[in-house]
């Protein structure tokens, strides 16, 4: 099954890790690829992930950060450079590891933000099998993976403490 979770609300990534615990209770196999968050910023899904849940869920964080904001200096160039890394090595462990459940978490962000093509996410997906089920995640999904996926949840802000410049707090942000 593809699963597209996506809209500009809070709540997607945290969606898809709370089915990646779902199904690592039923002691499924379970890839989760970060394509923008970077991993040199410690995360609360990280340290669960490692703690409790490393026999079943592999998660790889693989991006350089959030594109153009929070004093991000790297070019277009690179961020691109490292998302088409992050595709190319879930291809790779695909290959190797059989696995249940794939989450592609902020993939529909980096197509949005020309990191990646809809084409090549498309065709990455296509490779998949067919007993592995695809979670994609970010704003703006486009309308071919709209059209492509069996369930499409739209995360919709109403209201952001953001808005009011209150930053990400830790343990429910991060």
């Amino acid at each position: 099954m593809l699963i597209l979770l996506t809209g500009d609300g809070k709540g997607k990534t945290t969606s898809a890790l709370g089915i990646a615990l779902r199904a690592a209770g039923w002691n499924k196999k379970v890839l989760f690829m970060q394509f923008i968050k970077s991993n040199t910023f410690r995360t609360g899904e990280k340290q669960a992930i490692e703690k409790f849940l490393s026999d079943n869920v592999t998660l790889k964080t693989l991006g350089l950060g959030f594109v153009g904001i929070k004093n991000d200096r790297k070019s277009l160039k690179e961020h691109r450079r490292k998302a088409k890394e992050a595709l190319t090595e879930a291809k790779k462990l695909l290959r190797e590891t059989p696995y249940n459940l794939i989450v592609l978490d902020e993939v529909l962000g980096a197509i949005a933000g020309n990191l990646l093509t809809e084409k090549e996410v498309l065709d990455s997906i296509d490779t998949i099998g067919k007993d592995t089920d695809i979670i994609l995640t970010g704003r703006f999904a486009p309308r071919a993976l709209l059209d492509k996926a069996e369930l499409v949840s739209e995360i919709r802000k109403i209201k952001h403490p953001h808005d009011k410049g209150i930053l990400a707090k830790k343990g429910l942000d991060f």
